[in-house]
């Protein structure tokens, strides 16, 4: 019964998950990753900041479809979302 689950369909995603990996990189030149410590795991750099900092984060999507990301616990305007 299990192949049922992996066919694609309207309700269903089928077999293939696209995930995107976020990574941090020494200039924006992108082509030298930062060193990164291996608890992440597959998550993405650790942003650090303190209150009335201001962030900036210079992204390149080398994906195949656009991505979004969301930085838990940082204030952010509803139409800066997505």
């Amino acid at each position: 019964h299990a192949s049922l689950f992996l066919q694609s369909g309207p309700q269903r995603i089928g077999s293939v998950y696209k995930k995107a990996v976020y990574r941090q990189y020494t200039d924006a030149s992108y082509l030298i990753e930062a060193p990164r410590p291996g608890w992440l795991g597959y998550l993405g750099p650790v942003l650090r900041a303190e209150v009335d900092d201001v962030i900036i984060v210079h992204l390149k999507n080398f994906a195949s479809r656009n991505y979004s990301m969301h930085p838990h616990g940082v204030f952010y305007e509803k139409d800066s979302e997505g």
